[in-house]
């Protein structure tokens, strides 16, 4: 499996986890499995964060997240924000797993977080 960040090239120190990520990008086979990306705007970032069906459930997603929110903590980032739209075909499952990661819903359907630096 080749390992990949996204938005960096200083490289990350693994985790406890059974997803062998090391940053923001995780191959195998030459095929790209999970990513994370931010995109920053105003003092927010919209985050994409994507897992393959067959690496879900393995501490991939949370993994990323996890570096997403060191990245922007380190940039001063206020907020990250997802939206999941109602065409998603895991619209349920997705809301519910960032919410468990202490996002919030909000009326206008964006799921927010706010950035701690000491996270």
């Amino acid at each position: 499996m080749t390992h990949r960040r996204e938005s960096s090239n200083s490289p990350i120190s693994p985790t406890a986890t059974s997803c062998p990520a090391t940053g923001g990008g995780v191959e195998e086979d030459g095929k790209t499995v999970a990513y994370g990306w931010l995109d920053v705007t105003w003092g927010d970032a919209e985050m994409t964060l994507a897992v393959h069906p067959d690496h879900q459930k393995k501490g991939c997603g949370s993994y990323i997240l996890e570096q997403l929110q060191k990245e922007a903590a380190g940039k001063g980032i206020n907020y990250l924000y997802n939206t999941v739209r109602p065409t998603h075909p895991d619209e349920y499952d997705v809301t519910k797993w960032l919410k468990q990661r202490q996002f919030v819903e909000h009326d206008d359907g964006v799921l927010r977080r706010a950035v701690n630096a000491g996270d």
